[in-house]
């Protein structure tokens, strides 16, 4: 396995750290980018190296896992994955043939920590996706536990999220059940890979902000969304709430504009942006895992992108809702403005030209199984296009770290001028 090309120097910090962040998986939206909304408060994360974290169908090191959240006394804050505690990763917590007094005990150590410390604890865990999880009703047992652990006061914060609800999921009815358990500090929404991110903006930006949403096709927004089994305005107000905005109808913090395609306005975003004063957060759900290029083009034209809190479409509805709600929550809570504007870059060589030019380019030359290849990690390299949007930065160091072509991991570092 090829190291990958920036955690190490990054996300491996030795000193004394002021969040400590135990991810998902070793995947960058789980691993990487919620370091870099801490650091847009100046605020350093410690992380366990990629390589003991889940990829793949890879299991995280367990006990490293669990002698890693004992060592962090020093931090002010845990921001855990239970599903990697209990089961070494998101793919493990569907597949890991595991009794659920094992999960339990295996999750002790995250109570440990918060007993010893008397430091918060900020935590997730997952409804997994269908068809692929294997042992459902364990993983829900576990579910439940975790849920009486918040209400006992061992999570401050507790968000239950369901992955990819696709047709015939089980998992919405599965969060309806779970529905009578919810507490104060307990939250029930679509999602899975946006959760670290929403968990540090709640940590590092808990004031209320209030938000207004607009939709390119408002007639669409009360249809059910793919991948969220909710209508797609029930899912924009769970997300919006996750992270502490009010939804609004009258004036806001954030305008926040959800591209969920046009039936009538050829320029995309022409008419819904006409009017749009003040802080813009934009997240494109019209096409899942791809961003649409020509809204991009089009927020350029009418001189929208200066208004940009955040953006986001690069995955599922609820992937892309919570990652730029969580951004514009912090972003607007007063941030480092070089940070800022080198997240925007990030995002949009992420979630636009990624995923709607790098991807499928990468996908014409090279099989699936050849994206860990030496020849498709130097193809890659070439043929990035430069930051038009965000032209004072650039892209460095691109690979393909769990060897497909859904997600890259990269740098971008401010252009020499």
């Amino acid at each position: 396995m090829k190291p990958l090309l920036i955690s190490a120097l990054l996300l491996s910090s030795v000193a004394s750290a002021q969040v400590a962040l135990l991810p998902l998986d070793s995947r960058p939206v789980n691993r990487i980018y919620p370091e870099k909304l801490a650091a847009l408060k100046n605020k350093e994360t410690r992380i366990l190296p990629w390589y003991r974290l889940g990829r793949g169908q890879t299991s995280g090191d367990i006990q490293e896992i669990h002698d890693w959240i004992l060592r962090q006394t020093d931090a002010e804050v845990l921001i855990v994955a239970l599903d990697s505690v209990a089961y070494g990763g998101l793919v493990q917590s569907r597949t890991l043939d595991l009794p659920p007094e094992t999960a339990v005990e295996r999750l002790q150590v995250v109570r440990e920590w918060q007993h010893k410390t008397g430091k918060p604890v900020y935590a997730s865990i997952t409804i997994p996706r269908y068809p692929d999880a294997k042992f459902r009703e364990r993983n829900l047992t576990v579910i439940r536990e975790m849920m009486q652990w918040a209400k006992a006061g061992a999570f401050k914060d507790l968000r239950v999220t369901w992955d990819d609800a696709v047709s015939g999921s089980p998992a919405v009815k599965e969060a309806e059940a779970l529905k009578p358990l919810l507490a104060p500090n307990i939250k029930l929404y679509p999602g899975a890979d946006e959760v670290g991110a929403a968990l540090v903006t709640s940590y590092l930006s808990p004031e209320k902000k209030t938000v207004k949403i607009l939709f390119s096709d408002p007639s669409k927004a009360s249809t059910v969304i793919k991948y969220d089994g909710l209508p797609l305005i029930e899912s924009v107000k769970l997300h919006a709430g996750s992270v502490g905005f009010e939804v609004t109808e009258g004036d806001a913090d954030l305008t926040l504009f959800v591209f969920n395609g046009s039936a009538t306005d050829p320029r995309f975003t022409a008419v819904a942006l006409n009017h749009v004063k003040g802080p813009l957060s934009v997240v494109d759900v019209n096409r899942v895992n791809q961003g649409t290029v020509r809204l991009w083009k089009d927020l350029t034209t009418l001189g929208r992108t200066q208004q940009l809190m955040s953006l986001s479409g690069w995955g599922t509805p609820g992937n892309n809702l919570g990652t730029a709600l969580s951004h514009a929550k912090l972003a607007l809570s007063g941030v480092d403005p070089e940070k800022q504007q080198e997240t925007l870059a990030y995002e949009y060589a992420n979630d636009v030209l990624f995923s709607a030019l790098l991807r499928p380019d990468i996908r014409a030359h090279f099989q699936e199984n050849q994206m860990g290849s030496k020849e498709a990690w130097e193809y890659l390299q070439k043929v990035i296009p430069e930051l038009k949007l965000f032209s004072g930065y650039v892209v460095k160091g691109a690979g393909l770290p769990w060897d497909r072509s859904f997600e890259w991991e990269f740098a971008v570092e401010k252009a020499v001028p």
